[in-house]
């Protein structure tokens, strides 16, 4: 009896098969990863525009100063408004003692405390920090001072809205670009891609 020999191994044509196999998947799906960082950064983009709309609507409600500040390192932003830190807190301001009609209450003679305004996170979500993710930061702020790209920095809304333009470059891990233009005299925040600018 002739004993038969077994070869273990793939042919050519296997092989060619299973290289065309990948070749496929990867046209599909190596494409798929760059627009999925573009839409990440649109959506950035996007969340942006909602928080510095929102500062500005709030600042014409509400008669107060907001400001989105901006941590260009970190990669984060927050909105914050203009008030006392009783205020921010939540807490309402003690009310005056009293009115003593038949003169027994000494009268304070001091003049009256002044409150120290100053920026505040809002409350609610709006004004906890946004971090923009692992693959996308801040590449700068353009105003009329000059171009920062390094440390915190805001953009501020007046207590009638009113801002002075402002250009807020954000990139991806791919070099892509949007630029959020916020434009004082049209109250609006526009998003651009940076390449047409």
């Amino acid at each position: 009896m002739a004993r038969q020999r077994h070869c273990t191994g793939f042919t050519l044509i296997e092989m060619i098969a299973v290289t065309l196999l990948f070749a496929v998947i990867s046209g599909i799906f190596v494409p798929q990863i760059g627009l999925l960082s573009s839409r990440a950064l649109g959506n950035l983009a996007k969340d942006l525009a909602a928080h510095i709309e929102l500062g500005r609507q709030r600042a014409v409600v509400t008669g107060t100063p907001h400001r989105i500040v901006m941590d260009l390192e970190a990669g984060g932003y927050r909105l914050q408004w203009r008030v006392t830190e009783l205020e921010a807190r939540g807490a309402e301001a003690e009310p005056p003692p009293p009115l003593d009609i038949h003169g027994q209450t000494p009268i304070p003679m001091a003049p009256p405390r002044e409150f120290e305004l100053d920026f505040h996170p809002v409350p609610g979500t709006a004004g906890d920090f946004v971090w923009l993710g692992q693959d996308l930061f801040f590449a700068g702020l353009e105003t009329r001072e000059g171009w920062l790209d390094r440390g915190e920095a805001a953009v501020v809304f007046r207590a009638d809205g009113t801002t002075t333009g402002a250009r807020i470059h954000l990139e991806d891990a791919d070099g892509k670009g949007l630029v959020l233009e916020i434009l004082p005299l049209s109250d609006s925040v526009r998003i651009i891609d940076a390449e047409e600018i």
